[in-house]
This record gives structure tokens, C-alpha cells and sequence, in this order.
């Protein structure tokens, strides 16, 4: 265990060199490019924090082979060369003391992240879920727009969905029918497009080095990256009218629940989201014209890929 706390302690420390700044940029960053980019920008980052590999040398480059000869050490010489290396190995069972505890105290905190997490959101499903109602014209809408996942009305602030298995899509028990299309939409964009499952990864990465306020940190910010992603998929090709009425939308369900493991129409950066439906931002992919490309990340991503693991 020990081990996997050093590596863990290390790649914490030097990802953190690379995070800083482009934390203290991040907004920046979302205004300039678009919601897409960043996503796997946010994701090369966790992906890196969550695998423990060092990459280094296995053989040195060059051997220096040394004379060899024989030595003659006297008893007083030698008692005192017992003497310091007992003092020294005294010292280092010191240290495997201290380390092994620092482990222990790790392994507290990421199992402790884990359990408080993992009974909030037990406990808010469970009461949304028991004092909901499900409404067939909501099932039926939902099928239009392609999924057949379980709509239920309950007491909640926003839309929102919950769930990794058998996700539920929960809304206020009062939403008027012309914004109802809008807002399943979103949420089923979300179920598409496997975000729980991506949020639950940061959640991950935030247990493992809970010690680092820069990852909680991450994934506050590719949370709200993530909302920016679903909308600019959902008003993709869209007419003006159609972004001004899900804006309209967005600005009626601002909230922010803040639950683990689930997305919330009106949760993040709202006057950045609002912003973000009508910009122009730019996404050159690999090559030299600079033409948008969907299926390809941003460039930058993929340099920050080689330079992460040169860093390391």
C-alpha cells in the first residue's frame, strides 16, 4: 500500500504543475474554445491523476565499471561502522513508520469520500424516487425523442438525472408543456452521451487524491464544462428562436443541487451557458486548413497528452 501512496503522491504533485495554470485559465479556455475540446482537455488530466505509471529509464545509458580491490578494516573501525549503520537503520524503520501511516490516512480518506458520497446519493434517490409520480405523457415524449428511460415528477429544484445502471430522469412536479421538449431533451442528450458515467471517473479521481484541493477543483470545473458540452449538442443547427426559448428555459430552472452522480439542467456557470449558446468559438483539429472537425479533439489536447507524460 505504501508504494501506491508514493505514486499516488507523485503524479498528484507533478499533474499539478500542468493543472495550475490551466485551472487559473480555465475560463479563459471555456470562451475560447469550444465546450468539446475541453471536455477531453478535463479528461486527459483525470485519466492521468487515476493511473499510477512512472515513466522512466529501465537501463542506464552508459556503465562505469569500477576497480576492484581488497580492504582491511580494523575492530575499532568496524564497531563504529556497526554503530552509525544501526543508527541509521533505526532511522529508517523511523521513516516506514511515518510513511505507513500517511498511507493509512490516505486509505481513510478515499474509502471516507467515497462512503459520504455514495450514501448522499443513495438517500436523495431513494426519497426523490418515494415521493415521486410518473406521468405516461412523459414516458411517451421521452420515447419520441429516443430513450425509454423513467421520467418521474417530484420535489426537486431542476431537472436533473440520476443513475449509472438504471438512470431516472427527475423534474418539478409543475413544468409547462412547451418547455417540457426542451428539457427532456437535454437530460437525454446527457443519457446519450454517457456523462454520469464520465462525472462518476472525476468523482473517482476527487477520492484518490482527496489531499488536493487543485482536483476537487477539476472536477468542479469539467462538471460545468459538461453542462456546456449538452447544450451546445442540444441547439446544435438550430435557429436563433430555438436558442433564445432553451435560454429562457435555462435561466427558469437556475439551481444547483449539488448531488453526486447526477446532472442538472440548471446547475453551473448559468451567464456562461447563456453566453455559450450564441457564440463562435474556435476548434481547428489536425489539420492545415483549420476546418471544424466533430470527431476530432482540439489539438492542444492532444499536446497536452505528450507533454503530461514527458513531465512525469
Amino acid at each position: 500500500m505504501t508504494e501506491v501512496w508514493l505514486k499516488i503522491l507523485w503524479i498528484s504533485g507533478t499533474t499539478s504543475v500542468v493543472l495550475l495554470p490551466l485551472i487559473l485559465c480555465a475560463g479563459k479556455i471555456s470562451a475560447r474554445y469550444r465546450a468539446k475540446s475541453c471536455y477531453f482537455l478535463w479528461l486527459v488530466l483525470c485519466l492521468r491523476l487515476l493511473i499510477p505509471v512512472q515513466f522512466s529509464v529501465t537501463e542506464p545509458v552508459v556503465t562505469i565499471e569500477l576497480p576492484r580491490g581488497e580492504m582491511h578494516i580494523s575492530d575499532e573501525h568496524s564497531q563504529t561502522t556497526d554503530g552509525v549503520q544501526s543508527e541509521a537503520t533505526a532511522g529508517s524503520f523511523r521513516q516506514l513508520s511515518l510513511l505507513e501511516g500517511t498511507a493509512m490516512i490516505w486509505l481513510a480518506g478515499f474509502g471516507g469520500v467515497l462512503a459520504w458520497h455514495g450514501l448522499a446519493y443513495g438517500r436523495v434517490r431513494q426519497r426523490l424516487r418515494r415521493n415521486g409520480v410518473i406521468l405516461q405523457e412523459d414516458r411517451d415524449l421521452a420515447k419520441e425523442l429516443g430513450s425509454s428511460v423513467i421520467v418521474v415528477r417530484t420535489s426537486v429544484d431542476t431537472p436533473m438525472t440520476m443513475g449509472l445502471l438504471k438512470p431516472i430522469i427527475f423534474l418539478p412536479k409543475e413544468i409547462s408543456q412547451e418547455d417540457l421538449p426542451y428539457i427532456l431533451q437535454h437530460e437525454i442528450c446527457h443519457l446519450h452521451r454517457k456523462d454520469l458515467w464520465y462525472k462518476s471517473l472525476f468523482l473517482l479521481c476527487s477520492a484518490v487524491h482527496w489531499f488536493n484541493p487543485l482536483v476537487w477543483k477539476l472536477n468542479r470545473v469539467a462538471g460545468n464544462n459538461l453542462e456546456l458540452c449538452c447544450d451546445e449538442t442540444v441547439v446544435a443547427g438550430r435557429s436563433g428562436e430555438y436558442r433564445r426559448c432553451y435560454g429562457q428555459i435555462l435561466l427558469r430552472s437556475a439551481a444547483d443541487p449539488d448531488i453526486p452522480l447526477s446532472t442538472a439542467l440548471g446547475s453551473g456557470n448559468m451567464k456562461g451557458r447563456i453566453m455559450n449558446l450564441f457564440s463562435k468559438k474556435k476548434n481547428r483539429d489536425l489539420s492545415c486548413k483549420g476546418q471544424i472537425s466533430p470527431n476530432k479533439p482540439e489539438i492542444r489536447a492532444i499536446a497536452l497528452i505528450f507533454y503530461i507524460i514527458i513531465l512525469t
